[in-house]
């Protein structure tokens, strides 16, 4: 298989997965929230591929045509920790004592609580400086 196919292939399976999730919510408020890669990735294919799926992601959410928020990693750090240079750990260990009365749901692995303590960064910095949120949420 060539990768270009792999690709097509995953972005097919990804934006299948969003549209499944949403269509329970699509006929409500919809917002969305949109964290740009900022090429952290040490390789060109994880850089394509961050690529091709922001794009996806990007261009299924506008033609939906719902309002959209862009936020970047360093949106994240500032909203959690208060310091753009934090680290993913950082980030993580403040989630997760603001979670705490929730602990025993919490994922205790990293890998699988990271794109939870994401999301909750991401939701932080979009409650504290969105302007479309605070018009949205009203």
């Amino acid at each position: 298989m060539r990768v270009a196919d792999d690709d097509s292939e995953r972005i097919k399976i990804i934006i299948r997965g969003v549209n499944d999730f949403v269509s329970d919510y699509e006929y409500g408020k919809i917002m969305v929230a949109v964290e740009l890669p900022t090429g952290g990735a040490q390789g060109a294919r994880p850089n394509r591929t961050m690529g091709l799926i922001t794009g996806a992601i990007v261009t299924y959410v506008e033609m939906k045509g719902w309002p959209t928020e862009y936020v970047t990693p360093t949106d994240v750090k500032i909203a959690v920790t208060g310091n753009k240079t934090a680290s993913k750990n950082e980030i993580m260990e403040r989630i997760r004592n603001k979670l705490k009365r929730h602990s025993d749901k919490l994922p205790k692995t990293k890998d699988k609580f990271e794109h939870i303590a994401d999301s909750v960064g991401i939701a932080l910095f979009i409650k504290r400086n969105s302007e479309m949120f605070k018009v949205f949420s009203k």
